[in-house]
């Protein structure tokens, strides 16, 4: 056997470890035996870093409740505390935790923490400030501003501030409230400083500085859930629940079981008809916390809204607290017990939210149907004159006051509400009545006032004190249509425009929309009318008043098929006992051709009110066209215009009846 030379041997050597570097080279990373190692170790001590990282976090739920304290998550902030307690019992993590309960509300239990905190050495005076929010959760005002009276710790300054506001505002000094949140904004406010100042202008009407102060919170904290949410809930306020929705979807993508956020989008899911996400939200919250008011009071209005008010009854009584005294709460109680015959509760119901706002025209029509169901027609007549008395009485209520009327056995004073609901649109929009109180700007005088004065044809006056009294409030939506209204009595027709369109830019409401489009129509500025009516539309979907306004200008354009579709909503939306509204969906459907529709429509309509011209003339029209019962049909026109006999409309109906 011959022997290979050294330098050969070395040069095969060479060549075959150049091979097997080739090789590995072209073998995937995850096979070459080098990288997959230190693939292996890399991924060994992230994993260790991980689990470690995660230990400390879950070893220290004291930081981790501090920071969703600080977040607004009060709920996880709670749970966090209270293990970090359980862990390791120290005073500041039991004032921690008597923080978190009271911003969820929980006084009872934050008191009993400030006593333990104590306990364990916490000095007196740290625990001052929250002392007084505890009694203030409780309904004492007066014992929160007693125990300010305490020594405070230096920090604590703003917040004290704060909760004695938060007490003047409970106790109805609204000045001394406003002098407190200055010092607290001047003292440096925290977040819920800004937040607690923002609750307190919303509640006041004051949308314009409630939206700067929860600017103010969110510069401060941008990723804050409380601040976020009540965001959302002013955007909800001025401009209607469409463009709220973004505003409460940021919040749940940052805490999908953020409660607060999940009740107003459900609220506003609702408000927007989009009632299948809507109780997808409320189911959400039920997973979480099932006894929650708001909860209770959605699926009650859900309930109600989808017929089945025996179940919207259990749900409302399951509620409990202070909720129970809210005003929507109230109308909604009062709606229930309406439609399962209950009027004496209905009555109490309504009668408490009437004595909280004297201007809720739904709540005066809840009172007063329940008045005349328990037979005191005197009553009922009494709570609904405001509404029938102005230029804009809707026809539910005018045909209430004709049954009044005549159940009293005045019947000369049942027939001009009943001739008044006879028109198939309402007046332009008015307001209700008030009483003369001098110059004072206190809304609560002045109000009244201007609303006295424009009935009384003092329009001059009237407005120079609207003007007045919205300089003052700039942020105030009603006091500027106020103006509006007093410029519109004076004959400004541009000045009551201005006015109009500075209150919608403030809160875009029903209020808001109704007198800016009439006024614009009344002008001839019928392009205006229409922006502003369907930028209402597409904010507020559901409001009938708008699909009323809508569909009225579409018959004027001749577009029946268009008022069709749009009156076919709105009684889906109101419901069937709505005369002038059958009257008008009628009309629609006839006249887009489908009078095996509009039928069911005008014999509801007239049996409704027999005595009106013009439900009687719709239901003997739509009888000649579906070719039945032709001489009902011939009586029916000829009752018509002997009710109505200036209406041209009606003669030729009558005429073309005839020839038939």
């Amino acid at each position: 056997m011959a022997l290979t030379p050294p330098s050969t041997r070395r040069k095969r050597r060479a060549e075959a470890a150049a091979a097997r570097r080739a090789a590995l080279r072209a073998l995937p990373w995850y096979r070459r035996p080098l990288l997959l190692a230190l693939a292996v170790i890399a991924t060994l001590l992230l994993a260790f870093a991980m689990v470690r990282g995660v230990q400390l976090w879950f070893a220290d739920p004291l930081t981790r409740g501090r920071e969703a304290y600080a977040a607004g998550d009060y709920r996880s902030a709670r749970v966090d505390l209270t293990a970090a307690i359980a862990g390791q019992e120290t005073a500041a993590a039991r004032l921690d935790l008597a923080r978190a309960l009271i911003a969820l509300g929980r006084g009872d239990e934050a008191a009993r923490q400030l006593d333990r905190a104590l306990a364990l050495g916490a000095a007196e005076e740290a625990t001052t400030v929250l002392r007084a929010e505890t009694r203030l959760l409780a309904g004492d005002a007066e014992g929160a501003l007693a125990q300010l009276r305490q020594p405070v710790v230096a920090g604590d300054a703003a917040d004290a501030a704060r909760v004695a506001a938060l007490a003047h505002w409970r106790a109805g000094r609204l000045a001394s409230a406003d002098l407190a949140f200055t010092r607290a904004i001047q003292d440096g406010a925290s977040v819920r400083g800004w937040i607690d100042f923002a609750r307190y202008r919303l509640a006041e009407q004051d949308l314009v500085g409630a939206d700067n102060a929860v600017t103010q919170a969110l510069a401060l904290a941008p990723r804050h859930l409380g601040a976020a949410t009540l965001k959302a809930q002013i955007v909800r306020t001025r401009g209607g629940p469409v463009p709220s929705l973004p505003w409460y979807q940021a919040v749940l993508r940052e805490n999908p079981r953020h409660i607060p956020a999940l009740l107003g989008y459900a609220a506003a899911l609702g408000e927007a008809g989009r009632y299948a996400a809507m109780l997808d939200a409320l189911t959400r919250v039920e997973g979480i916390e099932p006894r929650n008011p708001d909860l209770l009071f959605l699926q009650a209005a859900l309930a109600a809204r989808g017929g089945e008010p025996a179940l919207a009854r259990t749900l409302i009584g399951r509620i409990e607290g202070p909720r129970r005294d809210q005003p929507d709460f109230l109308l909604l109680k009062s709606a229930v017990e309406l439609s399962l015959d209950a009027p004496v509760l209905a009555g109490q119901a309504a009668a408490r939210l009437v004595a909280m706002q004297p201007d809720n025209r739904r709540a005066r029509r809840l009172l007063a149907l329940a008045l005349a169901r328990a037979d005191d027609l005197r009553g009922a007549v009494l709570v609904i004159d405001p509404i029938t008395t102005a230029p804009d009485a809707d026809s539910w209520s005018l045909l209430l006051l004709s049954d009044a009327f005549s159940g009293m056995g005045w019947l000369e004073d049942a027939r001009q509400p009943l001739d008044r609901a006879s028109r198939l649109a309402p007046g332009a929009p008015g307001v209700l009545s008030g009483t003369e109180g001098g110059d004072s700007l206190d809304p609560g005088v002045a109000i009244p006032a201007v609303r006295a004065r424009i009935a009384a044809g003092r329009a001059e006056e009237a407005l120079g004190l609207a003007i007045r009294l919205a300089d003052a409030n700039p942020g105030v939506a009603q006091a500027r249509l106020l103006a509006g209204d007093a410029a519109l009595a004076a004959g400004d027709a541009a000045g009551a425009i201005r006015h109009f369109r500075e209150a919608a830019a403030i809160r875009f409401d029903e209020l808001a929309m109704l007198r800016l489009v009439s006024t614009l129509s009344g002008t001839g500025d019928r392009a205006g009318a229409t922006e502003a009516l369907y930028a209402f539309m597409a904010r507020w979907p559901e409001n009938v008043a708008a699909m009323r306004v809508a569909a009225a200008m579409a018959a004027e354009s001749g577009e029946w098929d268009r008022a069709n579709a749009i009156l076919s909503a709105a009684i889906a939306r109101a419901g069937p006992n709505d005369a002038l509204l059958l009257m008008q969906a009628a009309r629609a459907a006839m006249e887009s051709g489908d009078v095996a529709a509009a039928l069911p429509l005008a014999r509801r309509a007239y049996r409704l009110l027999p005595g009106n011209g013009s439900a009687s003339g719709i239901y003997g029209i739509v009888l000649s066209r579906a070719g039945e019962r032709p001489q009902d049909a011939q009586d029916l026109l000829l009752k018509a215009v002997q009710l109505s006999p200036d209406d041209g409309l009606l003669r030729e109906w009558l005429a073309e009846a005839s020839q038939r």
